[in-house]
């Protein structure tokens, strides 16, 4: 997919729902808000945003809030077996 035909994307709010409901312990934004209480509160947010995904996919316009990310690494735990 193209950028040019992002604005034939359109989210339903079962997809949005169900991606709200699958996030990970580990997906924390900016805002501070913990995937539990995303997740718990689906129902509510579901629809405005996918409302919000819909019209940003339709205009071809991402607000500069959605551009910014805090990227913390996570290191992963070797584990070593000895032969």
């Amino acid at each position: 997919m193209n950028w040019h035909s992002l604005h034939l994307l359109n989210l339903s709010l079962k997809w949005v729902f169900h991606m709200l409901d699958r996030l990970k312990p580990t997906a924390m934004g900016l805002d501070g808000l913990p995937e539990w209480f995303l997740r718990v509160s689906g129902p509510v947010f579901a629809a405005p945003l996918a409302a919000l995904l819909n019209q940003s996919f339709a205009e071809g316009v991402v607000p500069w809030q959605w551009k910014t990310a805090l990227i913390v690494p996570v290191s992963k735990v070797v584990v070593h077996v000895g032969f």
